[in-house]
């Protein structure tokens, strides 16, 4: 996991592909709200995981239905 996640974020599940150079970090926010970002990894990179552009992100806030 990159060091670029806030450390208010819960990280739940954090999926890498077969070949081990993508990864998504699904994560919940302080707030209720929940997203994920994806990583890629290069070897000229030293095989540190990268973020990716802001196209690969995604967060959303969620609410409790009212009864």
């Amino acid at each position: 996991m990159s060091g670029r996640i806030d450390p208010s974020w819960l990280v739940f599940d954090s999926v890498e592909n077969v070949e081990h150079d993508r990864c998504v970090d699904c994560f919940s926010l302080p707030d209720g709200s929940f997203g994920f970002e994806e990583f890629r990894r290069d070897v000229e990179d030293g095989g540190a995981w990268t973020l990716e552009p802001d196209d690969f992100r995604w967060s959303h806030k969620v609410t409790p239905p009212e009864v």
